[in-house]
């Protein structure tokens, strides 16, 4: 009995909507899978396919126990905001005093312990221990202060870890800056006049090879004033970047965030003194003036509140959905019609994001936001026909099927495919589907 084969685009389609578990095992399909689902093409494609097809983030939650000296990670759907998964914990981290995440940047996370700093794609369970810097990179006594920041340049195609040092003692001064490069594996020394703000200890944002963090700027009358501190990665400048005047003062706390793929500023009243909170939400637009030099401004897109005090503020779901993190609580704010929902956690929280992307020396960058990569060529050999056919049957069933609980990509298929699905599986009545 003949086999009809799918055509490749169609296998493509199929692979890059199911989980990176998935797609690690079924590298032992056979030879032509392994090359598919390592190239980077493919990778791309299956970043941001669960981009724009999954409304929101899953949430990895970190909690120590230091009664029994260990660290845990679990999973908490944001579907369901029920736990789902325990995360195997890297042995690096199961026993860190103190453990610290930064991301995610394509999958990747930037972790510091008191041994050193690691980047972790938890999706395909890979380290890669951070070098340490050598003694040309030892910080002077005057550089108090340090802030991490971690991104993806497209120019260079690499992955980027950034040291700032600066004065501390609430006044600037000349500063110091270190780049890691992931596809170099090695630091350098970036040689700056730029008077370094006292930086905030707020979580760095990265934004298409952007960092961005919270500053304090000390301005010629002596007062320090809130800013935005930016860093490009490809052209490694600075640039500051004026906040609104009405979340400048001295009650409001500023955390940033990416909404819609926009720099986005969340500000806040916070103290002993605070029972209720409100969130003013502003987002940063850049434009370009007629010198074509960057211009910034910001736009309120709306208020959340009053609530009961909290934390902090965590960041945006794709859907706009806005998490704030107590010390006992997460809660979910719908900007759309204000809703509030609330989830008992306690420990840190970050964001989960999967991707196949390796971060090994040898890793080969690539855009993820186009997913523009060299062109898939995966013919199948005839022993692998029958292998095949019996895999993607199953794996077709699970994403027709497929709902918010199994973390499958829905499968949308045009009339052609139909045709190709009905011949493949023997059902022609299946087009009529």
């Amino acid at each position: 009995m003949s086999v009809a084969i799918l055509p490749l685009d169609l296998i493509i389609e199929i692979l890059a909507r199911l989980p990176v578990k998935s797609l690690i095992r079924f590298k032992c399909v056979s030879k032509s899978w392994y090359a598919l689902i390592q190239n980077p093409h493919f990778i791309s494609k299956h970043l941001h396919n669960s981009t724009i097809l999954f409304e929101n983030r899953d949430l990895i939650i970190s909690q120590s126990h230091p009664r029994i000296g260990s660290n845990a990670l679990i999973l908490l759907s944001s579907k369901t905001l029920d736990v789902f998964q325990e995360m195997k914990v890297p042995e690096a981290f199961e026993k860190a005093k103190r453990l610290q995440i930064s991301g995610p940047c394509n999958g990747i996370y930037c972790v510091w312990t008191e041994d050193g700093i690691t980047l972790w794609n938890p999706a395909i369970r890979q380290l890669k221990l951070v070098p340490k810097l050598g003694i040309s990179f030892e910080l002077p006594k005057n550089l108090n202060r340090t802030c991490y920041g971690f991104g993806f340049d497209r120019a260079s195609d690499d992955y980027k870890l950034v040291r700032t040092m600066f004065p501390g003692g609430g006044g600037g001064g000349k500063g110091m800056l270190n780049i890691y490069s992931l596809k170099n594996d090695s630091w350098k020394i970036i040689n700056t006049h730029v008077e370094f703000p006292v930086l905030l200890h707020h979580p760095c944002v990265s934004l298409n090879g952007v960092l961005y963090w919270p500053a304090l700027v000390e301005k010629q009358t002596c007062r320090m004033s809130k800013s935005l501190f930016a860093f490009n990665l490809a052209n490694e400048k600075f640039l500051e970047i004026p906040l609104p005047i009405d979340v400048c003062s001295d009650e409001k706390i500023l955390t940033i965030s990416v909404l819609n793929d926009s720099i986005a500023l969340v500000a806040f009243d916070f103290g002993p003194h605070v029972i209720w909170q409100c969130f003013d939400i502003w987002v940063m637009r850049e434009d370009y003036d007629a010198c074509g030099d960057d211009r910034y401004s910001w736009t309120r897109l709306l208020r959340f509140g009053p609530l009961p005090q909290v934390s902090y503020p965590l960041g945006f779901q794709r859907n706009g959905e806005l998490i704030l993190h107590s010390d006992e609580e997460l809660i979910m704010l719908d900007r759309n019609n204000q809703g509030v929902k609330r989830v008992p956690v306690s420990g840190q929280v970050y964001f989960y994001e999967e991707s196949l992307i390796s971060i090994k020396v040898e890793t080969v960058a690539f855009d993820v936001s186009t997913g523009i990569g060299r062109p898939l060529h995966m013919p199948l050999l005839d022993d692998e026909t029958h292998m095949v056919h019996d895999v993607l049957l199953v794996i077709f069933v699970c994403l027709i099927f497929s709902d918010t609980q199994t973390h499958v990509m829905p499968l949308f298929l045009d009339e052609a495919s139909h045709v190709w699905i009905a011949a493949f599986l023997g059902n022609h009545e299946f087009r009529e589907l």
